[in-house]
């Protein structure tokens, strides 16, 4: 018997392009109805995070956006790499916005 790749062959089957099968979750972190899990919406919270850091007048939002992923991310007990990389950007940003603003010697104000 030769098989030519449309027999069933179990839970592998392809299905058309946007169908899950019963009970999986899709590669975009939605269920089968179509709601984002809670994973997927800490990704966008710590991408966020992240976007903000790298502007300096927005890096302490982007903190607490980090912080709030970093939270969620142990919520549903998945690896917190986004969130880490966004609270050490936005540190190092706010750090170096601090030393740059009020701590280099042309940007003091006059002394009298």
């Amino acid at each position: 018997m030769t098989m030519n790749g449309n027999e069933y062959s179990g839970p592998s089957t392809r299905l058309p392009a946007g169908q899950t099968h019963p009970g999986t979750v899709a590669p975009d972190h939605r269920d089968a109805a179509g709601v984002a899990s809670p994973a997927a919406n800490t990704r966008v919270t710590a991408i966020t995070g992240i976007v903000l850091g790298l502007i300096p007048l927005l890096s302490p939002i982007g903190l607490v956006l980090s912080l709030v992923a970093l939270r969620g991310y142990r919520k549903v007990q998945a690896r917190p790499t986004l969130a880490v990389v966004g609270i050490i950007v936005n540190s190092m940003v706010l750090v170096g916005s601090v030393v740059f603003f009020f701590l280099l010697p042309g940007n003091l104000p006059a002394g009298g």
